[in-house]
């Protein structure tokens, strides 16, 4: 059995890029979650989160996500149909670590990274206070580009592919 060389951490860099130009997700998710005003009144602020995620049915290349920047890695176990496989995630200020490391080296992915190092410059801490409504919109002007770069958003709000998923549902009833 042959051995890996040893390989410097710059071509380590270089091998993750071009891993999540292939195998990769960068997204944008909006949440709300629910919290309490002074007055005692519960109101809902929108959250956005910047989510890198990486799939693939080796484990291997996806520790060294882990190894540089920390996240998880989750188990999707097979089945007759479906093989194992596995998927990285991580999420904000590692998502943003992740994406600045390797956004030189980013060919297909590189206008999602770019827009969500942007989210991340929006997504200062604020405490309890509520958001205000100009960078509230900015951070949904930035999710609503990064899906339609991933081919999800169709101008209202649905992805084209749970459209169609929706659509065939419906002629096979």
């Amino acid at each position: 059995m042959q051995e890996r060389s040893a390989i410097s951490l710059s071509e380590e860099i270089v091998y993750m890029a071009g891993f999540l130009d292939g195998e990769g997700c960068v997204r944008i998710a909006r949440a709300n979650f629910p919290w309490a005003t002074a007055s005692g009144n519960r109101r809902r602020s929108p959250c956005h989160i910047l989510h890198v995620s990486v799939a693939n049915n080796c484990r291997e290349p996806l520790e060294l996500f882990v190894k540089h920047f920390g996240g998880q890695i989750y188990r999707r176990a097979g089945g007759p149909r479906l093989r194992e496989h596995f998927r990285y995630q991580v999420g904000n200020k590692k998502a943003a670590l992740l994406l600045e490391k390797l956004l030189p080296y980013l060919i297909v992915k590189r206008a999602q990274a770019e827009k969500g190092l942007l989210l991340g410059a929006l997504l200062r801490r604020r405490g309890r206070r509520w958001v205000p409504r100009d960078v509230l919109e900015a951070r949904e002007r930035l999710k609503n580009e990064v899906a339609e770069l991933n081919g999800q958003y169709n101008g209202h709000g649905f992805t084209t592919y749970t459209r169609a998923r929706q659509q065939e549902a419906l002629a096979r009833r």
